[in-house]
């Protein structure tokens, strides 16, 4: 919500963008969230330094830091690089969703008889509590500040995220299932993927 307002007020009060094409601009800039089954497919199949969630998480979390940090220092004279910047930055979250999602079942799945229900009803109230207050957060630094410093706070959100990433124990993501992944080609493993789906 945070991410959205203040690029909603950036493209209206500063590139002076009539609502039609911001809505258009922001449409782009959240197609990522439609291809979030590819991202799953790619970290089940493509590790990176032997994790298949964890490197990526830890990647997504510094894109958003980095895209936020130049929305909120760079002062553009037109609206491309804003718009790649939240484009990327909405790739990196879809992707990192799609971590944290996996994560989830992946423990969901050690802990059958109640670990399911207790998981998911902690991870929606944090997302609630999350997004009560970034939206009180997001009301307030758009009405007396400048959108900038809605990508700055985003920003730190994006570092805090990769430092929790770092701890992140690499046992967790194993469920015992995935060994068979990258013993054939990528291909093979996709075609694993979607029959088990």
């Amino acid at each position: 919500m945070l991410v959205y307002l203040g690029s909603s007020d950036l493209f209206k009060s500063y590139y002076k963008l009539d609502p039609g094409q911001v809505q258009s601009i922001q449409a782009f800039t959240f197609l990522p969230w439609s291809l979030k089954i590819f991202y799953g497919l790619i970290s089940d199949n493509v590790p990176i330094a032997g994790s298949r969630r964890k490197s990526y998480l830890l990647i997504g979390a510094l894109l958003q830091f980095v895209t936020m940090m130049v929305l909120g220092i760079q002062h553009c004279e037109t609206h491309d690089l804003a718009t790649w910047m939240l484009f990327i930055s909405n790739l990196s979250i879809a992707f990192s969703d799609v971590i944290v999602d996996s994560l989830m079942v992946i423990q969901a799945r050690k802990f059958p008889e109640d670990g399911a229900e207790d998981l998911n009803a902690f991870s929606w109230t944090c997302m609630s509590v999350g997004g009560f207050f970034g939206s009180i957060a997001a009301a307030i630094l758009t009405e007396k500040y400048e959108p900038q410093y809605c990508f700055m706070f985003s920003s730190v959100m994006g570092l805090v995220i990769a430092y929790v990433a770092s701890r992140l124990n690499v046992t967790l993501e194993d469920d015992g299932r995935d060994s068979r992944a990258g013993q054939g080609s990528f291909l093979d493993d996709v075609k694993r993927n979607f029959r088990e789906m």
